[in-house]
């Protein structure tokens, strides 16, 4: 009945997005006109805060946010409504017919079925609205119970807010609870969104990484809960954190993902130096505005986080020093403003992708040690902004490419120590800025090019333990700022020219292990800087020139396993900072030269093997920092001078196979920190000293082929460490008993 009394409503199509517009409407309506809180009943609950408007004002914002999530879920479902085909929602159109004629159909029509429509057009209002009925049940949120205290209001609040910017991110009660306690002690009502999650950003990240927990609760910085830059490491502008560094703070455990909250307006954000572990967050790559980001010296592992390519402002990476693995992302190439991008002492695996070459900002590249491999990307040519290339001790494998050559801002290049073959490219000799290069440990082969005189910035030069061949180029006397040249462990042979005599600047070279042959030039006197010099196992001939005197600065000379002739020069004396000198195996004779006496600093004397005579020097006594004295396979005669005594810090005597006589010095007792004493095949007489008890570091004792006699000193039995005892061919009685210790 009700159904027929019922005057026709029209049907209008409506709009599901007005339909929710009305929908919020009259939710504010009904807000605003009951002015109700869900703390009302709750003592002092509506004049908690000042003005008595905090709490509604706060239940309101829930509600917004919960309008917001509900708005959501409908216009999804919105979404997929208006995925059907345009054809289900069209209404046909009735044939314009006769209007008498209609309303005849019409009344006999009712008339004939009558209660057959009534009941169709029930039947298919009750399915109306049952479909109704039922969509609404189905796509609306289950109540949420609402807060019914304060501070369950004020937390369900936060949650919202952290949820909706990382929403599958687990969150960190603690923090929450932190942040909650804190506001409500302080009684803040200038409370906003941004540092409500700014402050529950840094307390996740002082939380999981056990920052210095009880000092810092205890220390009463979480008082000044509201002031979050006064908060340790914190750097702040006009209010917003821009910077946050905990450097060397012992932090351990993982980087939180709620790190990346801080999106706002972080800038730099540096924790070098701890034991954080755990992997990278991808969520830290949502700090947009970050400039600087600095994790090196920690244990981090896994992989960098692909989301690297949304960091487009970010200049500065270091990543140092931690234990990533996996292969380089190519998504790096879109970190575009990279000037500094530091890598070394991870374990990556793969090769450097060619997407480096979009870094055209590209100032410094350093992912030295590594284990990356394969060939070096030619696309490396296109940062000509690079200062700086390290990628030593890799397993980076073929030539070097030629498009190095384009890297017209270089001037450090490092590649020690890794699978390179070919030649040297000659294109190389375009990089006018180079000041050091450094490819020593690699397989190259030819000759070093000669468009590397042209590099005159250059101040080292290292290239050794490879396989160039050729002679050293006399135009490498243009390079007049070189301070290092180092070649050692090459084929090179020739001569060393004489324009070497030119590089006044340098300091240190080393040209041992080649085939260089002739004499040493006399320009060599002209290297006054000439800190270390190795020509050592080479085939140069002829004397050492007299001009080595004016290498006062010389701490370290190396000749040894040449075909050097000639006496030992008396100008040696005149390098007093000399603390090594090695001459052995030549052709060398005469006398050792008086002159020693005067090299106080000398750590280390290696003359063995040559064909010196006469008697040791007594002024050796004089040098009292000498660890090591070698005068080993030689015709020197005499006896052992007993200002041996002097070398209290003396590890090693090496005086076997030469013709010493008279006997064994006692004072030689004296000398405690010996490990090593080879006195065999001389022609040494007389007792075994029992002072040689003493030397309770001994670990060689070789007096065989000698002329020694009596009794092998029960003393002996003290040398507890000893490893090697040859008293062989002598005149010695029995072997002590002593001796079993």
């Amino acid at each position: 009945k009700a159904l027929a009394l019922a005057p026709p409503v029209p049907f209008v199509p409506r709009d599901d997005a007005y339909v929710d517009n009305q929908n919020e409407n009259e939710e504010e309506k009904v807000e605003v006109a009951t002015s109700t809180s869900p703390f009302d009943g709750i003592p002092g609950a509506y004049n908690a805060r000042p003005g008595g408007h905090f709490l509604p004002a706060l239940q309101r914002s829930i509600s917004s946010i919960r309008r917001e999530q509900q708005k959501s879920v409908r216009s999804e479902n919105t979404k997929h409504a208006n995925d059907k085909p345009p054809s289900e929602h069209l209404i046909e159109a009735h044939t314009v017919e006769d209007p008498v004629l209609v309303k005849a159909k019409r009344e006999t029509f009712f008339r004939r079925n009558q209660w057959w429509v009534v009941a169709g057009i029930t039947t298919t209002v009750l399915i109306i609205i049952a479909i109704i009925l039922s969509t609404t049940i189905g796509t609306t949120d289950p109540p949420t119970p609402r807060p019914t205290t304060i501070e369950e209001g004020v937390e369900e609040y936060i949650r919202l807010l952290v949820q909706n910017e990382f929403p599958t991110t687990p969150l960190d009660d603690e923090a929450i609870d932190l942040v909650v306690k804190q506001r409500l002690e302080k009684g803040e009502t200038s409370y906003t969104d941004q540092r409500a999650l700014s402050q529950y950003s840094l307390l996740t990240l002082y939380l999981s990484t056990s920052f210095e927990k009880i000092e810092f609760m205890e220390s009463g910085v979480l008082n000044d809960i509201n002031e979050e830059c006064l908060w340790y490491g914190v750097t702040c502008k006009d209010g917003t954190i821009v910077g946050l560094n905990m450097t060397s703070r012992n932090l351990t455990g993982r980087i939180p993902p709620a790190i990346g909250i801080l999106s706002s307006g972080l800038l730099s954000l540096d924790l070098n130096n701890n034991s954080l572990t755990g992997p990278l967050p991808s969520e830290i790559f949502a700090l947009t505005m970050l400039t600087t980001l600095d994790l090196s010296q920690n244990a981090i592992v896994g992989r960098i986080p692909i989301t690297i390519r949304n960091v487009t402002n970010l200049a500065t990476l270091k990543l140092s020093e931690n234990q990533f693995s996996s292969t380089l992302p190519t998504e790096i190439g879109a970190a575009a403003s990279l000037k500094t991008l530091q890598l070394s002492s991870n374990k990556f695996i793969g090769s450097i992708p060619s997407e480096i070459g979009y870094l055209s900002m590209l100032e410094e590249l350093d992912a030295a040690n590594t284990s990356l491999s394969y060939e070096l990307p030619s696309e490396i040519g296109k940062l000509s902004f690079l200062c700086g290339l390290y990628l030593q001790h890799n397993k980076i494998l073929g030539p070097l490419p030629s498009e190095l050559g384009n890297m017209s801002s270089l001037r450090s290049l490092d590649m020690v120590n890794n699978f390179l073959t070919g030649t040297l490219p000659t294109q190389m000799g375009l990089l006018s800025q180079m000041k050091s290069i450094k490819l020593d440990s690699n397989d190259f082969t030819g000759t070093v090019p000669t468009q590397f005189a042209t590099l005159s910035e250059l101040t080292s030069m290292t290239l050794s333990r490879n396989a160039l061949t050729g002679a050293i180029d006399t135009r490498l006397g243009y390079l007049d700022l070189l301070q290092n040249l180092n070649m050692h462990s090459n084929r090179l042979s020739g001569k060393i020219p004489t324009e070497i005599g030119l590089l006044v600047q340098l300091t240190s070279i080393a040209l041992n292990n080649n085939d260089l042959n002739e004499a040493i030039p006399t320009a060599i006197g002209l290297l006054t800087n000439l800190n270390s010099i190795a020509l050592d196992s080479n085939e140069l001939e002829e004397e050492i020139p007299t001009q080595i005197g004016s290498l006062v600065q010389l701490s370290s000379i190396s000749l040894s396993n040449n075909d050097l002739s000639g006496v030992i020069p008396t100008e040696i004396g005149l390098l007093t900072k000399l603390k090594s000198i090695a001459l052995d195996s030549n052709e060398l004779k005469g006398r050792i030269p008086t002159q020693i006496g005067l090299l106080v600093q000398l750590t280390s004397v290696s003359l063995g093997n040559n064909n010196l005579n006469e008697t040791i020097p007594t002024e050796i006594g004089l040098l009292n920092n000498l660890n090591s004295i070698a005068l080993d396979s030689n015709e020197l005669e005499g006896g052992i001078p007993t200002q041996i005594g002097f070398l209290k810090e003396l590890d090693a005597i090496m005086f076997n196979s030469n013709e010493l006589t008279g006997g064994i010095p006692t004072q030689i007792g004296d000398l405690t920190q010996l490990t090593k004493i080879r006195l065999s095949r001389n022609a040494l007489k007389g007792e075994i000293p029992p002072e040689i008890g003493n030397l309770v570091q001994l670990k060689t004792l070789d007096l065989s082929y000698d002329q020694l006699v009596g009794s092998i000193p029960s003393e002996i039995g003290n040398l507890v460490r000893l490893k090697i005892l040859n008293l062989s061919v002598n005149k010695l009685d029995a072997i002590p008993s002593e001796m079993g210790k």
